[in-house]
């Protein structure tokens, strides 16, 4: 008895060393948090007077002296700058821009927005208040396959008569939007042309007469309204594909014909202006992916209609005449399909024309 009765003195006294150790530890940090605290102050105190004592920093525009608005001093990691050929990022966008045009039109493309500063991020991969560059396309400029693809100094664009724009030409490049001079003429865009651009807008004048091929406007996320006038002469394969905010589409009255892959996954589109009874032939997944696409009452009639054609659709009510065979997967997964009227000379239905039609 004697010897716990020890042992449990011992512990009690360990108990009250680790307590007060641990209570020194935490006064010794408290301490040291405070002196930073401190001298924080001061820097800041110090920074404030530097900074009061500092001129306003300025820039040379257009040979006059401004000074830069508060909202650029407030972002971080902005450079003030000036544009000129010597920028790593856009030397050979310049370059290519000479190749076609003279120095005299180099100095009107680039037009300065009308700001009290200019600049930069260090990173250069953005303009905060740059400048709108615009250029003229003439059927007598040589411009070659790909020839603006991935521009990014220039944002709209007026073309002339008689223009062929060669494939890829203004692919993924920051344009956002397309004249047209006011005369008629025939227009060529090739394949994959405007592919992955920032268009907003596109409206074909009646006066033109314009030939799409393909993946011409594919991937424009930005494209939400298109129409296409009544001078359409061609339409490629996957020429709004994958075009996610597209909404309204107006085509050609005399249109007969819609090429394959036209709006995959054209999710948002909810209204499209054609009139499918004069329709001969619609292509493979034409409308497939198109879930906002709201059509009351679809008459296909003696059409040449291809696989998927409008899978996964917003279809409600479908009339189908003079079409011997139901292609396959054609209404899968139109779950808002209530009605199917088929006619007598209809004689084969293909595998999965009508699956997953919950309705």
């Amino acid at each position: 008895m004697r010897l716990s009765y020890v042992s449990h003195q011992n512990v009690v006294v360990i108990n009250y060393i680790f307590i007060f150790f641990f209570l020194l530890i935490n006064y010794m940090k408290s301490k040291k948090t405070d002196l930073r605290n401190k001298n924080k102050s001061k820097k800041k105190y110090k920074k404030k007077n530097n900074k009061s004592k500092r001129k306003k920093p300025s820039i040379l525009l257009g040979g006059s002296q401004t000074s830069m608005g508060k909202s650029a001093r407030k972002q971080k990691k902005i450079l003030p700058y000036i544009f000129n050929e010597s920028v790593q990022r856009y030397k050979s966008e310049i370059d290519k821009l000479k190749a076609l045009y003279n120095e005299d039109d180099i100095h009107k493309i680039i037009q300065y927005r009308e700001t009290d500063y200019l600049t930069f991020l260090i990173d250069g991969s953005e303009w905060l208040s740059g400048f709108i560059s615009h250029i003229k396309i003439t059927d007598n400029l040589n411009i070659q396959t790909k020839q603006f693809e991935g521009f990014t100094i220039l944002s709209e664009i007026t073309i002339g008569p008689n223009v062929i724009l060669p494939k890829g030409c203004f692919k993924n490049s920051k344009i956002n939007k397309i004249n047209f001079i006011n005369r008629r003429s025939e227009i060529t865009f090739d394949e994959e042309c405007f592919m992955g651009c920032k268009i907003n807008v596109l409206e074909i004048p009646a006066h033109v007469n314009l030939t799409l091929l393909d993946r011409c406007f594919a991937n424009c996320k930005n494209l939400v309204n298109v129409n296409l006038g009544n001078s359409l002469s061609v339409l490629g394969n996957e020429c709004f594909s994958g075009c996610e905010y597209l909404r309204n589409v107006t085509l050609h009255e005399n249109l007969n014909e819609l090429p394959e892959y036209l709006f995959r996954d054209c999710k948002r589109l909810e209204e499209i202006k054609v009139d499918f009874s004069k329709m001969k032939r619609i292509g493979t997944f034409c409308f497939s992916g198109c879930r906002a696409l709201k059509i009351p009452k679809l008459k296909l009639d003696n059409v040449t209609v291809g696989d998927y054609a409008f899978y996964g659709c917003g279809l409600e009510r479908v009339e189908i005449k003079n079409i011997e065979t139901i292609p396959k997967g054609l209404f899968k997964s139109c779950w808002d399909l209530t009605t199917v009227k088929i006619y007598d000379n209809t004689v084969n239905i293909e595998f999965e024309a009508f699956s997953s039609c919950i309705n």
